[in-house]
């Protein structure tokens, strides 16, 4: 009997599978490394591993397509900065982008004539309380209540509860021109590596500002879950998922002991948080922490805060450079708990 509470695999034919695997080695294994520290195969390999069945199809089509070396490397560095860091955007910045060698869909350019409005504070207040009342005013990993509503029963812990989103509210926000540039090639890379959200998603609309895009967690877990430290991957139950941890949690957060969460709608008049969603955000999460970029990329976002004011905020200044260190064992990176602002 299959084991109910195992992660559910990403592809379903394993023969398929095992050609894919074999068509991306046949790509690279005649690619050679421009310097020591060139990690390109190996972080295309870790891409490739976590991406879903469609995805990887889609990435090897790419990779073929690549005429040389350089036009490989130039590929690698767009997943990298087109979608591994916006991903791990926060406060409305998104760092400079290195352009797609696949062209944008009609769909995905019109982001540049984008004129919708941004999201009110009353929308995302109305957002908490009816993703509150779906998760019975709970945290869904820590089965906390929330402090702010009452009554809760008496003797049962409580916290301040927020409404965090899987896929970043970054992602719905073209402020400027070049923001606009800029989500249009990662929306492009999304659809393109996750094609299952083409469905789900509408990038005209900032359409990430949804119920079922949000969870419910303690405060304390909203910087871990923005920046990856801890994912939910599937398993064959619905609505049943394994937590999974990465080497850079905060430690002094009491995360919950059990293996496995089970979401819970208490109100059905409001949508689940959505399978896909969480499987996207648990692609990124496997391929941040183990390619090592995760600490890198997080040391990005502290010199994009902590830089000179000339500097560029909306993520033109050139800092490629910061991701040019080899892969790292993630067993061995080093990592330190570190506060940030709060953000959607």
């Amino acid at each position: 009997m299959a084991d109910l509470g195992s992660p559910s695999p990403s592809v379903t034919s394993d023969h398929s599978t095992f050609e894919r695997q074999v068509s991306l080695k046949n790509i690279l294994e005649s690619y050679q490394p421009s310097h020591s520290a060139d990690d390109t195969i190996l972080f295309l390999q870790i891409v490739f591993k976590y991406l879903p069945s469609d995805g990887q199809r889609n990435l090897i089509e790419d990779l073929s397509g690549c005429q040389d070396d350089n036009a490989v490397r130039q590929h690698a560095e767009n997943l990298d900065t087109g979608l591994l860091r916006p991903m791990l955007s926060i406060g409305g910045t998104t760092p400079a982008i290195t352009p797609s060698l696949h062209l944008l869909d009609d769909s995905i350019e019109n982001l540049n004539s984008f004129d919708g409005q941004p999201v009110t504070q009353i929308d995302q207040q109305r957002l908490r309380r009816n993703c509150l009342a779906r998760d019975g005013y709970q945290c869904v990993l820590t089965k906390c209540w929330d402090s702010g509503t009452t009554p809760y029963p008496a003797g049962r812990p409580v916290h301040s509860l927020q409404a965090v989103y899987i896929l970043p509210s970054s992602l719905g926000r073209f402020g400027t021109e070049d923001e606009q540039d800029g989500m249009s090639e990662v929306w492009a890379n999304i659809f393109r590596y996750f094609p299952s959200l083409r469905s789900r998603l509408n990038p005209m609309l900032g359409d990430v500002n949804r119920e079922d895009n949000i969870l419910t967690m303690a405060s304390v877990f909203h910087e871990d879950f923005g920046k990856f430290r801890f994912i939910l991957e599937a398993t064959t139950v619905p609505n049943r998922y394994r937590l999974k941890k990465f080497p850079n949690h905060s430690f002094l957060l009491k995360y919950p002991t059990e293996t496995f969460i089970t979401l819970t709608n208490h109100d059905g008049r409001f949508s689940d948080p959505n399978p896909e969603f969480l499987a996207v955000h648990a692609a990124i999460g496997n391929i941040l922490n183990a390619s090592g970029r995760a600490g890198i990329i997080e040391k990005l976002l502290r010199d994009f805060e902590d830089a000179d004011p000339l500097l560029a905020n909306d993520g033109s200044t050139d800092i490629s450079g910061l991701l040019s260190r080899p892969i790292e064992d993630p067993s061995k990176l080093k990592y330190k708990n570190r506060k940030m602002s709060n953000w959607d």
